[in-house]
């Protein structure tokens, strides 16, 4: 890897403990193996990388499909976020709103997220407790700008912008959304009707598990304006 990409591999090695299938620890010997290669046919290579960090390297990490399916689902949370709140920058500011203390409140809780990410990291490379802070702040965020007092002022947005940049900066401490950016081709008008088709081919992919092909068509909405959020009732959808 390295004389390939003329870059250091890494600079520090940590040797992580068993990975374990119902219950008992994976090995050739019990033919309960099952490599990278074939675990990436059904779910992306970033689903994985993501079930990796959510265990302790210390801990026993269990491997499964509904364990995968968690990991996807969590990075799919934080990747969905991300895009909303990109959406919510896009639009115009209306009129400022004098002495709002919840503004004082997100700037804390922006603090207060780096500061539990960076403790989380330094106790032994804690992953799991990183990214908690991470969906800490997710939670947080979304329950503001759904609010039904929230408005997109001038302040609300530079809050947003700080909050959108903490979770890229913090997250791609972990590679999460470098794993996620993507290139997109030529923008082309989508109908109605055909928004309407892709995702309901991306909600089939999904009940087969079929997580690449379920990225791949979130994405090439994305590159075409479409800005999807998965809700307790249902996909929606907006332009960007």
């Amino acid at each position: 890897s390295e004389s390939y990409l003329g870059e250091s591999f890494a600079r520090y090695w940590l040797h992580n403990a068993f990975i374990t299938v119902g219950g008992e620890r994976m090995g050739k010997s019990l033919g309960n193996f099952a490599t990278i290669r074939e675990a990436a046919k059904c779910f992306a290579p970033k689903v994985i990388r993501f079930w990796l960090i959510g265990t302790h390297y210390r801990n026993p990490i269990s491997f499964g499909e509904s364990e995968l399916q968690a990991a996807a689902k969590g990075l799919e949370r934080l990747e969905t976020a991300r895009s909303n709140w990109e959406f919510l920058l896009q639009r115009e500011a209306e009129a400022e709103e004098l002495n709002n203390p919840k503004l004082l409140e997100i700037e804390a809780l922006l603090s207060q997220t780096e500061t539990s990410f960076v403790a989380a990291m330094e106790d032994d490379f804690n992953t799991p407790l990183a990214l908690a802070s991470l969906y800490d702040l997710v939670r947080e965020i979304n329950k503001w700008v759904q609010s039904s007092d929230f408005k997109v002022t001038g302040t609300t947005k530079g809050l947003l912008r700080k909050a959108t940049e903490r979770l890229v900066e913090l997250g791609n401490i972990l590679g999460i959304f470098v794993a996620a950016d993507f290139s997109c081709p030529e923008r082309t008008e989508l109908s109605d009707a055909a928004v309407e088709e892709l995702i309901k081919e991306r909600t089939q992919a999904k009940q087969a598990k079929d997580w690449p092909l379920a990225d791949r068509i979130r994405n090439e909405l994305k590159c075409n304006g479409i800005i999807l959020e998965d809700t307790p009732q249902g996909v929606r959808w907006k332009q960007g």
